[in-house]
């Protein structure tokens, strides 16, 4: 009777046991080829400087007030472009520019978090969240 009972235990259990260990691998290589396609995914966005971030009227106040004299000299550019929405010179000055003049801003994390987390332009960052959510839809619902 013993041998019975134990054979029908492992007859019970290792049908389940074959079926998790099917199920974590499929879910291994699932997630394998989902990082591989989010790899490479070169979608990117163009936005205007306008779209990246508006002038705020802070910045616009304090060039009427102070700068007046330096805008005068051809500064305006410059005073506008530290007035962009938070983002970093840096940060515009590594995007890479289309043809017309549009910054391509890609949906990698070193472009889409500073862009998030900084442009006050609600409009650039709905389109870059629906965007950065999409990533690879066509590839994944094959």
């Amino acid at each position: 009777m013993f041998n019975n009972h134990v054979t029908f235990w492992r007859s019970f259990f290792s049908s389940p046991l074959q079926e998790l260990k099917r199920t974590y691998k499929l879910i291994s290589d699932l997630s394998i080829e989902f990082n591989r396609n989010l790899n490479e995914d070169h979608t990117f966005l163009l936005f205007s400087e306008h779209e990246l971030g508006e002038v705020m009227m802070g910045c616009l106040g304090e060039v009427m007030r102070g700068c007046l004299g330096e805008v005068m000299r051809g500064c305006l550019g410059e005073v506008m472009r530290g007035c962009l929405g938070g983002l970093a010179d840096s940060y515009l000055d590594a995007l890479e520019r289309a043809a017309d003049g549009r910054y391509k801003v890609t949906l990698e994390y070193p472009h889409y978090h500073p862009l998030m987390k900084r442009c006050h332009n609600p409009e650039s960052r709905r389109k870059m969240e629906t965007a950065f959510h999409s990533r690879c839809k066509e590839v994944q619902s094959e």
